[in-house]
């Protein structure tokens, strides 16, 4: 990421789910479209040209078709995803305890304001980059959208030792699209810095398959790869499904569950899915 600029993928992602909404789908909520809109006008000096563009069926069947011949389904996946993390962070709400709430590199997502909408005592706090963070408070504040519970925490979490919330209580953390951006030794750092700072925790994160060594989003295509070398966001991480429970236990983690998106878009579109994004979702905790 360019240290002055907010996130290219966080603005891509959320133009993402506008286009869902006006397709009607069920993976983009009504309730935060008012965000999204705030968060892209806000993003730079001129207005957003896309995000007005697919209000209208022509624009969004051409982007259908490039969707299709670059890669397919790549919407439809980041739609699912969030959905299934926000499934699992309302599961984990019902049946743990929780003091604290920690998104990581929250970009333009709602989680915090969705959680301190509860009506609960948790305590809830996003930590991002601070010129992402800064599009997203301004968008929050010109979009008069409440957001007086969130604590925002403005770090480079690239940095060692960035993580400093110091709160020894029993932590519910998401780190959705973020640790694939990470080297091998920076996120086994912040893993430690997590385990340091929270007595107890549960982590539900997004990591990318692994392909002769390097991180594999889809096929390893070299447009993704030349998309993220433009923007200075290159993916550094990625593991098989394979090896992740003996990573997360030599980092003082054990793992719950592992959820593939990719399973869940074969059944909602009722065919199979014969190239696939290899992103999936684990759910862990930390060891006693």
């Amino acid at each position: 990421m360019r240290k002055n600029k907010a996130s290219s993928t966080a603005r891509l992602i959320t133009r993402c789910m506008l286009f869902l909404h006006y397709e009607g789908s069920t993976l983009s909520h009504e309730a935060n479209i008012k965000l999204w809109l705030s968060c892209l006008k806000s993003y730079g000096s001129s207005p957003d040209l896309l995000a007005y563009c697919i209000r209208f069926k022509p624009v969004r069947l051409i982007i259908r078709i490039i969707q299709s011949l670059i890669l397919p389904n790549l919407i439809y996946h980041y739609g699912l995803r969030k959905q299934m993390i926000r499934n699992a962070i309302e599961r984990h709400l019902r049946n743990h305890q929780v003091d604290h709430f920690i998104h990581l590199g929250a970009g333009f997502d709602t989680y915090s304001q969705d959680v301190s909408g509860m009506g609960t005592t948790i305590r809830c706090m996003e930590m991002d980059h601070p010129a992402t963070q800064e599009v997203k408070r301004r968008a929050l504040e010109e979009s008069g959208i409440k957001s007086q519970e969130v604590e925002f925490l403005p770090v480079d979490l690239t940095e060692t030792g960035s993580f400093k919330c110091n709160t020894r209580k029993q932590s519910l953390i998401v780190a959705e699209g973020l640790f694939m951006y990470f080297s091998p030794s920076r996120l086994q750092s912040l893993l430690y810095e997590i385990r340091q700072n929270t007595s107890s925790c549960f982590l539900i994160f997004t990591f990318i398959d692994k392909n002769r060594g390097q991180p594999d989003f889809f096929e390893n295509s070299p447009l993704i790869n030349l998309y993220l070398r433009y923007h200075q966001e290159p993916f550094q991480w990625g593991i098989s499904s394979e090896d992740m429970e003996s990573f997360l236990n030599q980092n003082g983690f054990s793992m719950i569950e592992i959820l593939d998106p990719s399973e869940s878009l074969s059944q909602l579109l009722d065919r199979p899915i014969s190239r696939r994004i290899k992103e999936k979702i684990c759910i862990a905790r930390s060891l006693e």
